[in-house]
């Protein structure tokens, strides 16, 4: 805490660009001074970067507010946090770029999506399909489907108090209810949305090592190529003392998955524990098995379990299905 009024102090009494450097650096997830920053300092490149450690709406309607503000600006902030529960003022800066049959199309997509404007676009869509019939469907099923939606998520919602990023700690209840509605999500099976609250979730929870490991055995299954870019983000957010588990972690996980550069993560560290994980990383990737072998056999010594035996008898098959037992690994 004391850290983050630290950096804050110093862009309060001197808004200078080293100032919001240190503090953004440091905590990119706060918009309210991406905003400030912008500010002063406007530029595409400075806004790109904003909008990719930071993609909140707030960040995203203050970005469309600007006098040049294109439809493809529009477009973008709806593919970054369109599925957010409440990204109205996105979704209503869009359409308001839109006429005629184009602006029919997203209406007749945004009536699908559980938001919590859902009753407006469901009018604009009743009428907007009197002149443009063909772009609905069968809108009476598509409003029923989507109000159930709605109300299954507003069950979560109205119990989340912190929609922004903080040092204190978040209460214990409403980390449940994140834990509860990202079950929720996950069950129904959409990849877009349950990414989409995963990083909600990550803002206020961003603290939480829990949180970003559960996001990234989800990513591991649902998404892979997204994974390693978990890792990283997470990483900003650690206590110092976890940073090397983190990196033991990320470095099973990207061989695992057939990624290059498992060693190099691992590079910064000289610990015991690190030099034995490198070693067992690099007989994997040469196709030695011995390490995958004796570990199963040490499991079955340990826990009687008969698929760490079979698993000790296939490694000595190939390397590949050595690779499968490490994607297995248990997290801690």
């Amino acid at each position: 805490m004391d850290k983050l009024e630290s950096l804050q102090a110093e862009v309060e009494s001197d808004p200078s660009e080293a100032n919001f450097e240190a503090l953004l650096t440091t905590y990119p997830l706060l918009f309210g001074y991406w905003i400030k920053y912008l500010e002063k300092f406007p530029g595409e490149i400075l806004w790109k970067r904003a909008l990719d450690q930071c993609p909140s709406i707030e960040l995203w309607t203050a970005f469309l507010d600007r006098e040049m503000a294109s439809l493809e600006d529009c477009k973008l902030a709806a593919d970054s946090v369109g599925l957010f529960f409440q990204s109205h003022p996105i979704w209503d800066r869009y359409l308001a770029k839109l006429q005629g049959v184009e602006r029919a199309k997203v209406l007749s997509y945004l009536i699908t999506l559980p938001l919590y404007e859902y009753s407006k676009y469901s009018q604009l869509a009743i009428e907007s399909q009197n002149e443009y019939p063909g772009e609905f469907g069968d809108i009476a099923e598509i409003l029923k489907q989507t109000s159930q939606l709605v109300n299954d998520k507003w069950a979560f919602e109205s119990q989340l108090s912190r929609h922004y990023f903080h040092v204190i700690d978040l209460e214990e209840s409403e980390k449940k209810v994140w834990d509860e509605y990202l079950d929720y999500q996950e069950s129904l099976g959409n990849h877009a949305q349950t990414a989409a609250l995963y990083e909600r979730c990550l803002v206020p929870c961003a603290l939480y090592k829990g949180f970003w490991m559960r996001y990234i055995r989800w990513l591991s299954a649902a998404m892979p190529d997204k994974v390693d870019s978990a890792f990283e983000r997470g990483q900003l957010y650690l206590d110092p003392t976890e940073l090397e588990q983190w990196a033991i972690e990320r470095a099973r996980y990207r061989q695992g998955l057939g990624f290059p550069g498992a060693q190099e993560i691992l590079a910064p560290f000289t610990s015991r524990t690190v030099q034995e994980v490198q070693r067992q990383l690099a007989d994997q990737a040469a196709g030695s098995v011995s390490t995958v072998k004796r570990q199963s056999l040490q499991s079955l010594r340990d826990n009687g379990d008969l698929v760490a035996f079979f698993n000790a008898d296939i490694a000595q098959n190939g390397c590949a299905e050595a690779r499968a037992l490490v994607k297995a690994e248990p997290l801690v």
